[in-house]
């Protein structure tokens, strides 16, 4: 179905069409050709209006292998795609093809893969491939250095942070590429160099699609003096620097760093940020404008000009002054011998009452003229605004919307004018202020004006604005009249040409008051030759006209092939072909020009309902019309209306657009009662009274169907009261099709068949299928019902569904809740995403639960575009699927993970999907490229102290948000603690790089009040000793479990990693043993908080809250005392680097897991928890245990020595 001009023509394409057939890929499922298309696709060619070949196009063929149903597959594969060219972020299918010698089926798609890896390009309209684009990077990495290692690794983590083709590639640039080095400032900390890069930087070419230079780039040299610590402070102040580009980006971009060979000084190389003439960064970087050196020139060129008029003068130096942004209008005296083309418009003395709506600013929304200047008539002597061309040329008011030039009344007095030099406007190329010549404005005479007022220069400079902007009558400046003296002011140009007025409808240029006029004039140019009809015409064209539609008096010779359709006492209905057809607007790109209509539909196919009596006809009169016309042979008159009756009941079709009709439908689904059964009254009577409540042309036909009718059956799920099966309904349902006007088959519709058994009656049957939908919606959360079965052996009923239950409920229930929690821009859409959207699915982790694997959702996520106001998909996204195994029948704990609301601190959550093979389903999440904590090089990296608790801020703040969901974690330890370089990324003062911090699985999750006892699972030295025990999980279990985590921080070791984690350490932290730390290793105050979160109480440790704010009073070092305790430890972990890796790398038991497991087999024998007989409980089962192993010990020793004496005395004898 084609929707626009430029959609795709999809077509069956003979093999022997295709050239130089290339090999790029190739999988067990499917292998990618190039090649080239000898006559290539079919497009719309908008000069010729008709549809033509594109010969030897590039294409991409993809042969699909080991389809299980060639056909349905292959066209459910073609579906995925999309046709529309305007869709950037899709593969466009050209068509469908077919290998004579293999008879492989090959989609064929426009050049959308990257010839190199053989997968779909990142950026398709630029043919950039991110993958690939990073492997060239990394494989350049051994071809330069710059002498330091921590240097290279800062270049090249930048390298590979590259996002778009355009993202700037960070070098290290020797120091001899730099040439005409000139200083524009320094400072004791800084100096700043102006300078051409001879080879210049690397930018990637869309047409050869590989990096090219752009040699003699002007850059900029930034020195930094006086760093304490060289390396570390030079990354730390350049990391604030982005290698993005785009016009709203107000942060400097930094194209590499160099080295000075004499003074060994690092330079930061930037892009051409600078200004020249101030030394200082320009106020828009994107556009080259500086407001400090343009306000300044402006006010040098103060003494090169002069209206003769003090006051004049001061107005236009005040707003000159007022300028803000690079496209402010600069508001100037303009000489009267500047104009040429002036043109009297219409004289009109209420002219002051209009002057406070003018402007200088340049934007949209801008509703106020725009004024370039003031000058002045030599013969008059009247002053003279001179504005862009906003009025109206015939009743010279100022458009309305002056953007669109629309004009509500007109009733001023004004002049329009060539302006010959133009007015200032900024030139970003050169980042010089330009004029533009021959420039269209209005001239606005203030007649008595020759002697200007102090309150009406007040007035000018108070109301003009100087901001450009289309909306708004933007002020150009102020001239005056040398002859007559008259003042006139200077605006732009942007109403209604005809009558100067805002448009009535400004998308389509439309002016409703030149509409009416024109009609009127034109009603001596027919007659229906009735005076009434005539006076009813010409009231309805001038109160009911719209822009797009008009009501005519039609003659009856513009009518062929008349046909009767339905007939009446007081009427008939015909079909008829308008050869002429209506008038519409003219249609210009992408816009209406409503002031010149035509006749654009040739021959259109209309209704002609004839009236015998003229009366009768006025007051039946329909709402949207045609016309109306008259038959010559029988007088009778004629309503013109748009083709919308029913062939079959010659009644107005249900609905007009599809051509269906809601009678006709309902009466042959009941004239097909007769041919169906499905031997079961009450069945057959619920299944009629269904098809009987259809109300629209897409309500689904529910139907009685034949269990023969499925194959390719398949059990999906499984409980104590149905069974649900996947499966083929080969049939297919009935679906209306509006070009046949009937209903026809959709064969081969993939379904979902729900068994219920153990019914009581057949009303509990009925009663669940009156529970579905046979409405189809988007928005529908009810599932759609398409008929009922009946297995013939078990003789079960059956209810076929829609294909995909489990994922109509997620999306339902669990999703639809999530964004119903959208509260901000940039929160999260939560999607249901089909699994055949990820490519490059490898596994990167395993844990008891769960496998992760990294890979790429070819759409990406949603997320809101800031410059468009509305969402877009961010395609080639990197994301990390999370399986949880065993998750067929939607585990609660796998829902749960969704219950809590995305936050920075928290993975995010992209989406849920489901593994066809194994049917697990998957949760979509932000992918941590650095892995957790335990795993990454943050364990080797020298943090300082003040860094550690940067990391424990971000999890407590994490952990802080879950308990205020009231939730609990269930299963916190350093392997879900997840770190990611992303745009939040920093350098710390030392030079490490920080990247943020995110905790993850929250799969274990479960409502405070409604967590499962039976099973515990856990990290074992991160489980508090009261869960062990077989307490419920509690924020306070949490809070033990960052106690531990806060251990890990200080001092890079897993607790309890020196023994096995068995029932032993179970007991041993039932009785308060805890991880040892050495005194100077930590602050006390540090070690004093930890152990209260550790503590064997529950109710004596702190909340989240409180654990918070004493990280952040640490943070803060306001106290003395705990100032000084930090610069102690940090003393300590400086002089003891050594030992302090040596102790972390020794002593871990073989049997120490750190992962979450069942944790029963090591607990059962632990005693319950009782806080108030906890120690004695303990020593009784201590002493048990004890006693148990002596005596088993002892028997074992006992049993050994009677061995031995036995050995003796066998040697003796």
């Amino acid at each position: 179905m084609f929707e626009t001009h430029d959609d795709t023509i999809i077509e069956w394409i003979p093999y022997n069409q295709f050239n130089d057939v290339e090999e790029i890929k190739k999988s067990d499922y499917d292998a990618v050709y190039s090649a080239i298309w000898k006559d290539g696709p079919l497009q719309h060619d908008e000069h010729y209006e008709e549809l033509r070949r594109a010969p030897n196009k590039e294409i991409i063929l993809r042969c699909l292998y080991n389809l299980q149903n060639i056909i349905n597959d292959l066209l459910y594969e073609a579906k995925l795609y999309s046709a529309e060219r305007s869709k950037d972020n899709y593969l466009k299918i050209y068509g469908i093809s077919q290998n004579p010698d293999t008879e492989d089926y090959i989609l064929v798609f426009n050049d959308g893969y990257c010839l190199d890896c053989g997968e779909i390009y990142t950026d398709r309209n630029n043919k950039w491939c991110k993958q690939c684009q990073q492997n060239d990077l990394k494989n350049n990495f051994k071809n330069w250095t710059s002498g330091n290692q921590k240097i290279d690794e800062f270049i090249q983590e930048m390298q590979l942070k590259i996002r778009s083709y355009n993202d700037i590639i960070v070098e290290w640039i020797p120091y001899n590429q730099f040439n005409n080095i000139k200083e524009i400032s320094k400072s004791n900390f800084t100096a700043v160099y102006l300078t051409i890069w001879e080879k210049g930087p690397l930018k990637y070419d869309e047409h050869c699609g590989w990096l090219k230079r752009m040699p003699n780039k002007k850059v900029v040299l930034k020195y930094f003096y006086n760093l304490p610590n060289i390396i570390n402070d030079f990354l730390y102040e350049i990391n604030s620097y982005s290698i993005e580009t785009f016009k709203h980006n107000d942060i400097l971009n930094i194209c590499g760093i160099s080295q000075n060979p004499d003074t060994k000084d690092y330079i930061a190389v930037l892009n051409d940020a600078y200004c020249e003439n101030c030394s200082g960064i320009y106020t828009n970087i994107y556009y080259k404008w500086c407001k400090p050196c343009l306000l300044n020139n402006l006010k040098q060129n103060f003494a090169n000009w002069t209206s003769g008029n003090e006051e004049i003068d001061k107005i236009i130096k005040e707003m000159q002054l007022k300028i803000n942004k690079y496209n402010d209008i600069i508001f100037e005296w303009i000489p009267y011998d500047e104009f040429n083309n002036i043109k009297e418009i219409n004289l009109n003395n209420e002219l002051l009452n209009e002057i406070n709506s003018y402007s200088i600013e340049i934007f949209k929304n801008n509703d106020i003229l725009n004024m370039y200047g003031i000058s002045q008539d030599p013969d008059t002597k009247n002053y003279i605004l001179v504005l862009n061309s906003d009025y109206c040329e015939k009743c010279n008011e100022i458009y309305t919307n002056i953007y669109y030039k629309w004009c509500k009344s007109s009733f001023t007095t004004i002049y329009s004018a060539i302006w010959k030099d133009g007015s200032l406007q900024h030139d970003k190329h050169y980042g010089i202020v330009k004029r533009i010549s021959n420039k269209k404005v209005t001239l606005r005479s203030l007649y008595s004006s020759q002697n200007i007022a102090h309150n009406f220069l007040n007035e000018v400079a108070k109301e003009f604005l100087i901001r450009k902007n289309p909306f708004y009558n933007n002020l150009l400046g102020l001239s005056q009249n040398p002859d007559t003296n008259a003042c006139i002011i200077v605006l732009n140009n942007s109403y209604c040409e005809n009558c100067n007025k805002i448009y009535t409808n400004i998308n389509y240029k439309w002016c409703k008051p030149c509409q009416i006029n024109n009609l009127k004039r034109n009603f001596v140019n027919w007659t229906s030759g009735n005076e009434k009809i005539d006076e009813f015409i010409q009231e309805t064209q001038l109160i009911k006209t719209t822009y797009n539609s008009m009501i005519e008096w039609i003659p009856y010779n513009q009518f062929i092939d008349v046909k009767e359709i339905n007939k009446s006492d007081s009427s008939v209905i015909y079909s008829a072909v308008w050869k002429e057809g209506p008038l519409s607007p003219l249609m210009y790109k992408l816009y209406y020009d409503c002031s010149k209509w035509r006749r654009n539909s040739l021959n259109k196919k209309v209704i002609l309902k004839y009236f015998y009596s003229s009366n009768k006809f006025l007051n039946d009169e329909p709402d949207e019309i045609y016309g109306i016309s008259q038959n010559p042979n029988t007088k009778d008159y004629i309503i013109v209306f748009q083709d919308g009756y029913c062939l079959n009941c010659r009644e107005i079709y249900t609905n007009t657009r599809y051509k269906w009709c809601k009678p006709c439908q309902i009466n042959k689904l009941k004239q097909n009662f007769a041919n169906w059964t499905s031997g079961n009254i009450e069945i057959d009577e619920l299944i009629k009274e269904i098809q009987l409540k259809i109300d629209k042309y897409n309500d689904i036909i529910i139907e009685w169907i034949s269990y023969n009718q499925f194959s390719s059956i398949k059990e999906i799920n499984k409980d104590d009261f149905s069974i649900v099966y996947s499966a083929m309904w080969m049939g297919g349902p009935l679906q209306y099709d509006w070009s046949n006007k009937e209903l026809k088959r959709k064969s081969n519709k993939k379904v979902t068949l729900k068994y219920l058994y153990d019914l009581q009656d057949i009303n509990e049957f009925l009663n669940e299928i009156e529970s579905y939908s046979i409405e189809k919606s988007e928005n529908n959360n009810i599932l759609n019902i398409y008929g009922i079965s009946q297995d013939p052996i078990t003789k079960d009923y059956i209810i076929v569904l829609q294909d995909g239950v489990v994922a109509k409920y997620i999306q339902s229930y669990i999703i639809n809740e999530m964004q119903l929690k959208i509260s901000r821009w940039d929160d999260i859409m939560v999607e249901w995403v089909p699994y055949n959207q990820f490519n490059n699915v490898k596994e990167i982790g395993r844990g008891g639960f769960s496998i992760v694997y990294s890979a790429t959702w070819k759409d990406g996520p949603l997320q809101h575009d800031e410059c468009y106001g509305k969402s877009k998909r961010m395609p080639n996204k990197e994301v990390a699927l999370k399986c949880l195994k065993n998750s067929q029948n939607l585990s609660n704990e796998f829902l749960n993970e969704y219950s809590i609301s995305n936050d920075d601190k928290i993975l995010n959550l992209y989406g849920i999907s489901r593994n066809p093979d194994t049917k697990d389903y998957i949760m979509i999440l932000k992918y941590a490229d650095s892995g957790n904590i335990n795993n990454y090089s943050y364990i080797s990296i020298n943090w300082y102290w003040y860094e550690k608790l940067s990391v424990l801020k971000y999890i407590i703040e994490g952990l802080e948000k879950i308990h205020n969901n009231n939730m609990v974690h269930r299963d916190f330890h350093t392997g879900n603690i997840l770190l990611s370089y992303d745009h939040y990324n920093f350098y710390t003062g030392s030079g490490n790089f920080i990247g943020n911090v995110y905790i993850s699985d929250m799969g274990l999750c479960g409502e405070v009040d409604n967590i499962d006892k039976t099973n515990l699972y856990g990290d074992m030295p991160y489980v508090a000793p009261e869960v062990l025990r077989g307490d419920s999980y509690t924020k306070a279990a949490d809070i033990y479990s960052f106690g531990m985590i806060m251990y890990f921080v200080a001092t890079k070791r897993q607790p309890f990693a020196d023994c096995a984690h068995d029932n032993i350490l179970a007991l041993n932290i039932c009785n308060g043993i805890r991880p040892k730390i050495n005194e100077k290793e930590a602050p006390k105050c540090y070690i004093d908080l930890m152990e209260r979160c550790w503590n064997s109480n529950p109710n004596n440790r702190p909340n989240a809250i409180e654990v918070y704010k004493l990280i952040r009073l640490f943070q803060l070092e306001k106290n003395e005392e705990i100032k000084k305790q930090f610069e102690e430890a940090e003393e300590y972990r400086k002089a003891n680097l050594l030992s302090v890796e040596n102790n972390r790398s020794i002593n871990l038991h073989p049997q120490a897991y750190y992962t979450s497991r069942l944790l029963n087999p090591f607990t059962k024998d632990l005693p319950k928890c009782d806080y108030n007989s906890s120690m004695l409980h303990l020593f009784i089962y201590l002493f048990i245990y004890f006693m148990k192993e002596f005596i088993k010990h002892y028997l074992f020793y006992r049993i050994s020595i009677e061995n031995e004496n036995d050995n003796e005395q066998s040697e003796e004898k």
